[in-house]
């Protein structure tokens, strides 16, 4: 059963990914309108000073400012000025700008200020520039109904036949090889498939939940200004 279990997983997997071949957010389709001062407490141009200031934009070496602008769509891009060269990323959650203006105007450096704000966006992680991901971003990202339905449907084919040999096999082995043996596939048919179901939807939801993360890590992802 633990390989059947796992063969499940690894087709579910390989079917799943054909449900993610376009980014649900592109990040080519934007044009930058006009910079935004996300909060009166640091203006429109974050500083190296305000950077530190906030805890903003951990790992980034170098930094000498970032610009918030609107973009043609929902959310918000942010410039990011490193050295000598320009940086974009893109964020497309609907309500990005209400979080960073609620981060900037209660912050507090301190350790219960970051659980309060996490807790009351319930976010999830955060991307590769320090900002939040939450779990609404993440569900509207994913596609629950049809990858249950594919996880359920693939697992319970991967468990038909091994069930029925299963419960064949047991059904020789208690009628002797009588005729009645082959009646036993039936039920073992059912169980497998069953089975390899709930196995199969489990591990979908999953797949997709993971899936929907790291499309929206993607199109945040810090990108050169050409």
């Amino acid at each position: 059963m633990k390989i059947e279990k796992s063969i499940s997983c690894i087709v579910i997997a390989l079917l799943l990914q054909c449900t993610y071949g376009v980014h649900y957010y592109d990040y080519h389709d934007y044009e930058l309108e006009q910079p935004i001062v996300i909060s009166e407490r640091i203006g429109e141009t974050i500083d190296p000073e305000e950077r530190e200031q906030y805890d903003l934009f951990p790992g980034i070496e170098n930094f000498t400012s970032a610009t918030f602008y609107v973009p043609s769509t929902i959310g918000y891009a942010v410039e990011i000025v490193i050295e000598d060269k320009k940086y974009i990323s893109v964020n497309r959650e609907p309500m990005a700008v209400e979080i960073l203006c609620d981060f900037f105007e209660k912050y507090e450096y301190t350790e219960k200020f970051r659980e309060e704000f996490e807790t009351e966006w319930a976010v999830v992680t955060h991307d590769d520039i320090g900002f939040p991901i939450t779990q609404d971003e993440i569900d509207a990202m994913r596609h629950p109904t049809r990858v249950l339905l594919l996880g359920a449907t693939g697992g319970c084919l991967l468990g038909i036949i091994p069930g029925a040999l299963i419960g064949l096999a047991i059904g020789f082995s208690v009628e002797h090889f009588g005729e009645l043996a082959v009646v036993y596939a039936g039920p073992g048919a059912l169980i497998g498939g069953g089975l390899l179901a709930v196995i199969g939807a489990s591990t979908a939801r999953s797949i997709d939940k993971n899936n929907a993360l790291e499309d929206i890590k993607e199109s945040r992802r810090l990108r050169e200004i050409k």
